[in-house]
């Protein structure tokens, strides 16, 4: 015989099992604009801030819902408009680790879009 607590137990673990083992990932952004927040974060980063603006610009089409690239994208956009150089360096710093473990950016895009950066002085 069943008992109501063996149902219920029953029923809980029959919707335990329903739910995916792993939450979906939040999609990425398409790739000229991951290009574009990788380019931005470099050039705050190297002391170009007009460069890092422009290329955040191109970041703006992007549609909100992956919460790792918000987060990057409004962290830059804070050291983008301030005049303080080591403030601005140290966001970008920060950013550029992020993006090093970043799902949207694995080490072949990576390696790919530094080819179209300027070589470090």
């Amino acid at each position: 015989m069943i008992t109501p607590w063996r149902w219920t137990a029953g029923l809980a673990l029959c919707a335990a099992c329903s739910r995916p083992a792993f939450p979906t990932p939040p999609p990425c952004p398409g790739e000229a604009i991951v290009e574009a927040l990788h380019a931005a974060a470099f050039h705050l980063e190297h002391g170009d801030a007009a460069l890092g603006r422009a290329a955040l610009a191109r970041t703006s089409d992007a549609k909100p819902g992956n919460p790792g690239f918000d987060r990057m994208r409004a962290q830059l956009g804070a050291a983008a408009t301030t005049t303080d150089g080591d403030a601005r360096k140290r966001a970008a710093e920060s950013v550029r680790a992020e993006l090093s473990g970043w799902a949207c950016l694995p080490e072949p895009l990576h390696t790919r879009f530094h080819t179209r950066l300027p070589a470090l002085r």
